[in-house]
């Protein structure tokens, strides 16, 4: 079974064709000059139309929705060494279970509840910053602080489907913080 595993490609090792456009966006991300992640770190949490000085983010490619395209470009920003999450290969739910493990877990359990009941949106449901755009900047700049890579690959593609009626990413991320929390007497069925 380990031998399988070390075959297995990480999307450093695939030729970059064959990467997802997530990871293409966010490997493009990491790239920028200084200044122009400066940028975008100075813009964190806003949307396009509130951002200054940040036309040129339309070279970056993004994809379909803009938006959330032009959030991870400032989360991205925000930490010290973004590649670090660049092939990261956990989920965004994941990641914070690490840092609850990390921090105050009562604390972390109360945050983390709220940014799974935060809208990415305004009131004609296009996505446009709203509170999960601040929930997760509080958090990422958290992880950052504790040395937590945070997954930005999976982080892009599940924030673009984050309005689905079914809460599909809200649900797994749920599943995979809640399910590293410290056995507390009941089976989680996950280790930490």
């Amino acid at each position: 079974m380990p031998e399988a595993a070390a075959q297995t490609p990480t999307p450093e090792s695939e030729p970059p064709e064959q990467r997802s456009a997530a990871y293409r966006f966010v490997e493009r991300v990491t790239a920028l000059a200084r200044g122009e992640r400066a940028m975008l770190k100075r813009n964190a949490g806003n949307t396009l139309a509130e951002a200054r000085g940040c036309s040129w983010f339309y070279r970056l490619r993004p994809g379909w929705d803009e938006e959330v395209h032009f959030l991870i470009a400032t989360l991205v920003c925000t930490a010290r060494e973004p590649k670090r999450g660049l092939g990261r290969a956990v989920g965004f739910g994941r990641a914070m279970a690490e840092l609850a493990a990390k921090s105050n877990r009562e604390g972390m359990n109360r945050r983390f509840g709220v940014l799974l009941d935060s809208q990415f949106g305004n009131e004609s449901g296009q996505a446009a910053g709203g509170e999960l755009a601040f929930r997760l900047r509080q958090l990422v700049k958290l992880a950052d602080a504790n040395e937590i890579a945070v997954p930005w690959v999976s982080l892009l593609e599940d924030l673009l489907q984050w309005g689905r009626p079914d809460k599909r990413v809200q649900k797994k991320w749920a599943r995979d913080y809640f399910q590293h929390e410290p056995n507390n007497g009941a089976s989680t069925g996950g280790t930490v």
